[in-house]
């Protein structure tokens, strides 16, 4: 047993935890912190009488329960009594940390000064031991730095590994202290470990299982416990970070940190605690003791080098502080992935250390910080071979270097991103494993990591040897255009003096230096041979959206030998690479002004200058006033297409019009438009017109009975003061003489004469009388002839609205109220009232007419999969009056929850062979059902006999789905053969059968070929097949075949064919078969299936080929457009419009067309026939617009179906024209 070369202690904050993985509250917490302490002494005391032969154990002198006081409360805590070089020492060993609000306790977890790792071992696994016995039943420990339900940050509610190294001369810790202040980015990399908050990662989880395990965790956070709890680390800021030290000098050290005793010591590396030591405060709670044991052994080692550079006369380089920060907020955020930035001030002082400390083994710049991690234990080597502590380094070198099952880097943040995505992205199975992880690995040896992906093969503990073979290379890229996902083709040659095995490290480059992709493979270079790599065998790619646009990259080849020596490094030429879609949004139609709350268009072109992005496109529209926008339009679109953007109704103003274009997610262009501006609208009065000797004309006035009940004198009074209900305009006659300032004279010459014209205004009375008296009948006033033609009474509405829900797993109802509370009682309707769930499109939940006295509450229950599929919605309400809104509202937003794993995928069947033919290949299909996805969920399928086995995966979205299978049946034989089938959803076996099925003789007939050669095909394009059948038997066999497409949704088209094949023969069998329409954006597949009459048997054999994407043709399919007359924007409901149509179709299948008008009211077929010709006339087709409610919005717009079977808008070329139909006023 080694002694160290300094004293290590660990103090350890663990989480106590109930049964889902909740930090403890209330009376819960302090029942179990009762249970824990009155247990926690006894136990102890037991395992130490029953260990009472270590070395070690001997020095406890007592171990007693007592009472402490903390933070004005009096606790418990377990007392260990040590024997130590200095004399007895008290350590609390086991004990709560009442965090600064006091709503939980952490469970700290103190090791004595220990001299040897035995001994630390020791009391790391004993301190769990004995937590783990002293918790009542039902609850757990979890030992990583943050919980993973907590919803936000608490103060101080985080859990961490502090570690203290007792340095005894002064001198000497000045030096550790630094030496450990320059690698605190590298270790707090290697130890990041609280990646989860309220349930889930902060970013995106993928997990690559091809070759070597790669974690990828776009945007999530490995290290959320130092990126919040900046009050116990830090300070975060190179004017304040802990700083550099000539001497040990605790007041200069306390003026850089901006903090006074006793809070100095919450920093990311301490060295004046009170017990003599240098406590390193940045670790999060790891959750292995092996893991602990490597953190030690770092440190040791780090000490061990600074003392001999001391006492060598050395000194420590000072890395820079503005250097420690960055790379520490890279660490905090990203772990050992992030990006390293190096200190090129240290190359003036120690050149040697800068080499070390900037530029990783293989003589390359560092760019990450596993790179860093990997230079920083280069340079204390010499230090782990003299400890003999590469056992103990075993977890953090797969960390650093990774294995031959997993890439690097690999920190136990990104282990358990792994373990979240193996867990079907389900929070509660990862806290089981946590659970799990922490019992087995925290009271025992070995660590989870190390456990999954094996040891760090690559990694020699031995110094390198010397390259002493000759290698040359040349590279080339064999295309100059490369679009994003694509692989890239390139042919690498290499050429060696000697048979050398080695690793082949391909990058993408970036022009600039910055790397897009990596790749490794393990090759061979045969001895005076020539090794040749190409795309298919190392596939390399452009990232989607790695950049925007267009660039210029090329590959770099790096080939290292076993034991990491680099032979050689070789780049290709550059060549153009595509990121992104190149968009371009060009103006059509945009209004200057517009008349206020009336409607306007704007139209636009989207175009996409790359071809090789297929797919659809989604397009989001808004209309802008300063800092508030209005979503106007979200679609998906096929490019390139022209936008109709109809403006609502605004106040004035000035507007903008954003478009933003997205493909997979992501923003690939985006469009302002000029200013738009809304002008007042203007109603001024007309004024009368008097000449001289000419009577004014009277307006017809709108003559109404008013009834208005009389009870006192009073509410009389009321009543005629009750100007806002009714205004009367008197009529008096007119006056010009005298007329005063209310009359302006104006002269016009008019045929050699002067006329004199006079403009009146008339004015309004001071309250609303009526014109003369009448005697009240029956306590009932009534006047007559009112003009009130001028009266307008103004809607006001008030809408509040109410969900039960904020989220909502998929199949449950969310219930949502509206309140509608009439402001103004006199205009009591009628309203209508229109419901929209709004999630990536937008439905209609209601629409209807209502009447509203004083308030209506309107309830509505929103079924998730049933009214909304996307992964979050709101519901939005609409109050219109004569076709205006007059309020609005919405829900916030709504989550939808996704069911899990394997209530996701439900089996419905499997479609096997009646019987196994031997020497081919047989084809199950299994039927399943997907329900409850808000992203497309992973679908393995394994197929596997005792010769042979097969898998398939599918990506699967919601619906029901026939998912093919094949496998080889060679080397089968007996007369029945026992396949087995299983189905996995998200790596979650969710179903598994095992079939018994006859077996065949050997069949007279061979078959062979039938493939699709390309990776895509396009709806309505013919696809060629070959099949080549040979006749091995002695007598002439009949076939009868088919060959269909087949989508993972159903059946397509069929072709036939029959042949006979004599003895030996050989027949070809060349045909092309049309892919249908209505499958675009589907996955397709053909199946041939033959039939023939043997000597011993009747064979039915099938092939099947890969499956490949159905894009949309580069040009429409079908064309319908509007000819002649054009279709009017505005009209009266009864007018009369016509149309005439045009159809031009590529197709032979006969197709159905039909004119539709959607609107509120919903969809009304106007008209519909079937078309042969590949060009028709259709019309005049008369449509009588319909009786409205108010004034609304009708798409006029022309379908195709085939076989009842409508036509996506991305394989058509189909009109659509918004026209507003008003109301007929009697």
């Amino acid at each position: 047993m080694a002694k160290l070369p300094f004293t290590q202690g660990v103090e350890m904050e663990v989480q106590v935890v109930d049964e889902k993985g909740r930090l403890l509250q209330g009376g819960r917490l302090v029942r179990v912190w009762d249970h824990l302490m009155k247990n926690a002494a006894n136990i102890l005391q037991k395992t130490v009488s029953k260990e009472k032969g270590l070395d070690f154990t001997s020095k406890i002198l007592g171990v007693t329960l007592k009472e402490k006081e903390r933070r004005g409360r009096r606790l418990p805590y377990v007392v260990v009594s040590y024997k130590t070089d200095k004399g007895r020492i008290d350590v609390d060993v086991f004990g709560p940390d009442p965090n600064v609000s006091q709503i939980t306790w952490i469970l700290e977890l103190v090791t004595p000064p220990c001299e040897s790792m035995e001994e630390l071992s020791w009391w790391i696994k004993t301190l769990y031991k004995v937590a783990f016995a002293a918790l009542p039943r039902g609850y757990n420990l979890i030992s990583i730095g943050f919980n993973p339900l907590e919803e936000e940050y608490r103060s101080g509610v985080t859990f961490g590994d502090h570690y203290h190294i007792g340095v005894n001369d002064g001198k000497e810790k000045a030096a550790v202290y630094n030496m450990i202040r320059a690698f605190i980015p590298h270790l707090i990399a290697l130890t990041v470990n609280s990646p989860f908050m309220n349930g889930k990662p902060t970013g995106v989880v993928r997990v690559r299982r091809r070759g070597r395990t790669s974690i990828i965790g776009r945007d999530c956070v490995r290290d959320l416990r130092l990126k919040y709890n900046t009050g116990q680390t830090g300070p975060a800021d190179k004017d304040h970070y802990v700083p550099y030290l000539e001497e040990l000098n605790r007041k200069t050290f306390d003026e850089t940190v901006m903090r006074e005793p006793p809070d100095d010591r919450y920093v990311d590396v301490f060295p004046f605690t009170e017990y003599g030591t240098i406590e390193v405060r940045v670790f999060d709670a790891q959750f292995s003791v092996a893991r602990r044991l490597a953190v030690a052994a770092l440190l040791q080692a780090l000490a061990l080098k600074a003392v001999k550079i001391v006492r060598k006369g050395g000194k420590i380089p000072n890395v820079s502080s503005a250097t420690l920060v960055e790379n520490r907020e890279k660490a905090v955020l990203y772990g050992l992935l992030g990006k390293f930035f190096p200190d090129r001030g240290l190359e003036k002082h120690d050149r040697g250390f800068a080499e070390k400390y900037n530029i990783n083994p293989a003589g390359k710049p560092n760019s990450k910080l596993f790179e860093a991690a990997q230079g920083m234990i280069e340079f204390i080597r010499e230090e782990i071979n003299e400890l003999g502590y590469w056992d103990y380094l075993k977890p953090v070198l797969v960390s650093v270097y990774g294995s031959s099952r997993v890439e690097p880097p690999c920190a136990p943040a990104d282990f358990l991103l792994y373990l979240y995505d193996a867990s079907a992205s389900r929070i509660d199975r990862t806290i089981s494993h946590l659970m799990e992880m922490t019992r087995k690995y925290c009271i025992g040896d070995g660590d989870p990591l190390v456990a999954a992906f094996g040891e760090a093969e690559e990694f020699e503990v031995a110094e390198r040897r010397k390259a002493e073979v000759n290698v040359k290379a040349m590279a080339s890229v064999t295309a100059t255009r490369v679009a994003a996902g694509e692989r890239i083709p390139f042919t690498l040659e290499v050429t060696g003096s000697a048979p050398v095995k080695g690793t082949l490290i391909a990058k993408v480059v970036l022009e600039g230096g910055a790397v897009l992709r990596t790749a490794v493979k393990r090759v061979e270079i045969p001895g005076n041979g020539v090794l040749k790599v190409t795309g298919g065998q190392l596939p390399l790619e452009v990232p989607f959206a790695a950049f925007q646009g267009k660039r210029r990259c090329r590959l770099k080849f790096i080939l290292k030998d076993e034991v990491r020596n680099e032979l050689c490094e070789v780049e290709t030429k550059t060549f153009t690479a595509i990121a992104t879609p190149i968009i371009r949004i060009l103006p059509v139609s945009i209004p200057k002004k517009i008349v206020e709350r009336r409607r306007g268009e704007i139209k636009l072109r989207v175009e996409a200058q790359t071809a090789e992005f297929k797919g659809r496109y989604r397009v989001r529209a808004y209309l802008r006033e300063g800092d508030k926008a209005k979503l106007l339009a979200a679609k998906h679109v096929s490019l390139p297409t022209t936008l109709t953007l109809s403006l609502p109704a605004a106040r004035a103003g000035e507007y903008t019009v954003k478009v933003q274009v997205f493909y997979r997610e992501k923003l690939v262009a985006e469009y302002e438009s000029s200013p738009i501006i809304v002008q007042e609208e203007k109603t001024e009065r007309k004024a009368k017109i008097e000449r001289r000797g000419v009577p004014v004309a009277k307006e017809e006035a709108q003559l109404i009975r008013v009834v208005v009940p009389v009870k006192e004198r009073e509410e009389r009074r009321e009543v005629e003061k009750a100007k806002p209900q009714v205004t009367v305009r008197r009529e008096e006659p007119a006056r010009v003489r005298g007329a005063g300032k209310e009359a302006r004279a104006t002269v016009k010459r008019r045929q050699g004469r002067v006329e004199e014209r006079r403009l009146l205004t008339v004015p309004e009375p001071a309250q609303a009388v009526p014109p003369f008296r009448v005697k009240s009948k029956g306590s009932v006033r009534v006047s007559r002839a009112l003009d009130v033609s001028h009266v307008a009474l103004k809607p006001k509405v008030a809408l509040d609205e109410k969900v039960s829900k904020s989220r909502v797993q998929w199949g449950e109802t969310c219930r949502v109220v509206f309140n509608v509370r009439n402001l103004n009682p006199d205009l009591p309707g009628p309203f209508w009232v229109r419901v929209l769930v709004v999630d990536s499109e937008v439905k209609q939940l209601d629409h209807r007419e209502i009447v509203v006295h004083d308030s209506r509450r309107l309830t509505y229950k929103v079924k998730a999969g049933r009214d909304v599929k996307a992964g979050k919605f709101r519901v939005r309400c609409e109050i219109l009056y004569d076709g205006v809104v007059v309020a609005q509202g919405q829900t916030r937003i709504i989550e939808v929850a996704p069911l899990s794993a394997r209530k996701t995928v439900k089996v419905l069947g499997v479609e096997a062979p009646k019987a196994i033919v031997p020497v081919d290949a047989a084809v199950f299909k299994v039927k399943v059902e997907v329900r409850g996805v808000i992203t497309p969920v992973r679908v393995s399928l394994t197929a596997a006999t005792s010769k042979s086995s097969s898998v398939q995966e599918y990506s699967l979205t919601n619906g029901r789905y026939v998912l093919p299978i094949s496998i080889g049946t060679e080397g089968v034989k007996g007369e029945e053969a026992a396949v087995n089938l299983k189905v996995k959803v998200e790596n979650v076996k969710v179903y598994e059968r095992k079939l018994t099925i006859p077996v065949l003789p050997e069949p007279p007939v061979n078959v062979h070929g039938l493939t699709i050669q390309k990776a895509s095909v396009q709806a309505g394009e013919n696809v060629k097949y070959h099949l080549r059948l040979r006749n091995v038997g002695n007598g002439r066999v009949r076939v009868r075949g088919e060959v269909r497409v087949c989508s993972l949704t159903g059946e397509g088209g069929k072709e036939g064919f029959s042949m006979v094949i004599e003895p030996k023969g050989r027949e070809d069998v060349y045909g092309e078969i049309e892919v249908p329409p209505w499958l675009v954006e589907e996955k397709i597949y053909l199946l041939a299936t033959l039939s023939y009459k043997g000597k011993e048997a009747n064979y039915v054999q099938q092939r099947a080929t890969q499956t490949v994407d159905v894009t949309p043709p580069l040009r429409p399919l079908v064309k319908v457009k509007v000819r002649d007359a054009a279709i009017p924007t505005l009209t009266r409901e009864g007018d009369k419009i016509k149309v005439n149509l045009l159809v031009e179709k590529r197709i032979k299948e006969t197709v159905r067309i039909r004119l539709v008008a959607e609107s509120p009211l919903g969809v009304k077929e106007i008209w519909s026939g079937k078309i042969k010709d590949e060009k028709k006339d259709i019309g005049p087709i008369e449509w009588i617009a319909p009786s409205v409610p108010y004034r609304m919005e009708f798409d006029l717009k022309a379908k195709v179906d085939i076989n009842k079977r409508e036509l996506p808008p991305n394989i058509i070329d189909a009109f659509s024209k918004k026209v507003i139909i008003v109301k007929r006023r009697k």
